[in-house]
């Protein structure tokens, strides 16, 4: 009897761990991006054109993106050109677009109009990593 609670608490706890990984999917059958990307990511990481992003709760004093239903988005960048400490952001209004794991963006920043093609690479409930594929930027001088 106790061989066979054993065998059948084994398969249980297998087949809880297959639906695990198998439900950790890079998008949602049920979400689209556009839902999945809407609100605030703060950047945890960016490393040859890797950039990390965690969903945040609350802003919090980094680099981040909001994301907002009507492709409209809000970038918290540098406030000028200067990073040495203490650094200044600024809050600069742009939109996104998505295709295809495609992000489009074109959003302010403080020297002109910054336009971004990224890839998502993940995208889960609190995750978003993105390669960048190209950036352009279009000094206003």
């Amino acid at each position: 009897m106790k061989k066979y609670i054993r065998v059948t608490l084994g398969i249980s706890i297998l087949f809880l761990l297959m639906i695990g990984f198998y439900s950790c999917e890079k998008y949602s059958e049920n979400s689209s991006v556009s839902e999945m990307l809407a609100g605030k990511w703060g950047q945890t990481e960016a490393l040859d054109g890797m950039l990390s992003y965690q969903r945040l709760r609350e802003r919090v004093d980094t680099f981040d993106l909001q994301f907002n239903g009507d492709n409209t988005l809000v970038q918290r960048s540098l406030a000028g050109g200067c990073a040495t400490p203490p650094v200044a952001y600024a809050l600069f209004d742009g939109t996104w677009s998505e295709q295809d794991s495609l992000l489009s963006i074109t959003v302010d920043y403080w020297g002109g109009v910054a336009n971004y093609e990224w890839k998502i690479v993940a995208l889960t409930g609190d995750e978003l990593k993105i390669r960048t594929i190209s950036r352009e930027l279009l000094p206003n001088y």
